[in-house]
């Protein structure tokens, strides 16, 4: 069971983003904001589920040894045990919507996002737009599935993946070979991942986008999410659109 509430010690707040972790480390709560959070009209978004972003399983519910520190450009967050070890270690740039994780003696984690994820109460073309949706990434392709689209199984990813609706991503990358399984089914309304390091590694490094589908900041965090504005449409139109992008962007220059 985590947490309801968190100490001030636990919540970080950046020019991008603002996050809130469990004494265990887990990532509880994300709101995103673009351009910026202090902006007079800044669009934000809350992308996690009532039960976190980002969990982690563990065997022992010991307490975790907290540090904060401010290093360079960033926030670093060091979970530790009884022993000395870290445990996790989360780095949060005080810019931009990429933070990255390293997690040690961990066999599984639960990527999910939340019910203000889902779509407004609309109807039309516009719910479709927003709707949830999965992606994963091979190479400068991404595949992208409904998450009512039911018979999906575990893959192993090496790239990018994760999840998004018309305008907001949540997507990880992990410097070694993921098992990933995303639940999906009619019934299935938000998304949820299941993350397993390949072989017989115990533990994950990770890179987490938490941000708008909006092109400087996809090129920001990394140049393969650029794929990630036209995910949704057919590779024809894909090209249409892309060619278009690239045609107004010279007449505004």
């Amino acid at each position: 069971m985590l947490p309801v509430s968190v100490s001030a010690q636990l919540i970080v707040e950046t020019e991008s983003l603002n996050l809130e972790f469990s004494e265990q480390g887990d990532l509880l709560h994300v709101e995103s904001c673009f351009p910026e959070c202090a902006a007079k009209r800044a669009k934000t978004r809350a992308l996690s589920s009532r039960q976190g972003m980002l969990v982690f399983n563990q065997d022992s519910k010991q307490a975790l040894h907290f540090e904060r520190e401010h290093d360079g450009n960033a926030t670093v967050l060091s979970f530790s045990d009884d022993t000395g070890r870290v445990s996790r270690r989360w780095q949060i740039p005080d810019q931009g919507w990429l933070i990255s994780v390293n997690v040690a003696g961990v066999e599984e984690a639960v990527l999910m996002s939340g019910e203000d994820f889902r779509p407004p109460a609309s109807s039309g073309f516009g719910y479709l737009l927003e709707q949830p949706r999965y992606l994963f990434f091979d190479g400068s392709s991404a595949e992208t599935t409904g998450l009512d689209e039911a018979g999906q199984s575990s893959r192993m990813s090496a790239g990018w993946f994760g999840f998004r609706n018309r305008f907001w991503a949540v997507m990880v990358l992990a410097e070694q070979s993921l098992s990933a399984t995303p639940d999906a089914g009619e019934s299935v309304v938000d998304a949820r991942i299941e993350i397993k390091p390949a072989g017989q590694d115990q533990g994950f490094s990770m890179e987490i986008y938490l941000g708008p589908v909006e092109p400087a900041a996809l090129s920001q965090a990394a140049s393969e999410l650029e794929g990630l504005m036209y995910s949704g449409l057919w590779f024809w139109l894909r090209w249409i659109c892309q060619a278009l992008y690239f045609l107004l962007n010279s007449i505004a220059a």
